[in-house]
């Protein structure tokens, strides 16, 4: 890496160095989960300037990680879409809605 460049990169490497230790000591495990997704969002930025919100963050994470569950979609999130599609009368539903009141 040529040297004008160097210290910017050293400089933006340190930034989220804090950013992580800071979000690091918040209490709140929501909040830490938070946090740290908003921290990543920059850096997805920077990395897929060109595409969406989501579609950034997602490639980051398939990009970056091995996490094999980075493509599935958590109970609430099931729950929304198929009440926002008026499916809230459907077997699927009920049983998700059911298993997401075991571990509410």
């Amino acid at each position: 890496m040529t040297a004008p460049y160097k210290s910017e990169v050293d400089g933006f490497i340190a930034h989220f160095e804090g950013v992580m230790e800071s979000v690091g000591g918040v209490a709140s495990p929501l909040h830490r989960k938070i946090l740290y997704a908003t921290a990543l969002d920059p850096l997805a930025r920077a990395a897929y300037g060109y595409k969406g919100n989501r579609d950034r963050l997602t490639q980051l994470i398939r990009d970056l990680s091995k996490w094999t569950d980075s493509e599935r979609v958590s109970l609430p999130q099931l729950q929304l879409k198929l009440r926002l599609a008026g499916l809230f009368r459907r077997k699927l539903y009920r049983h998700v809605s059911l298993e997401l009141t075991k571990v509410l």
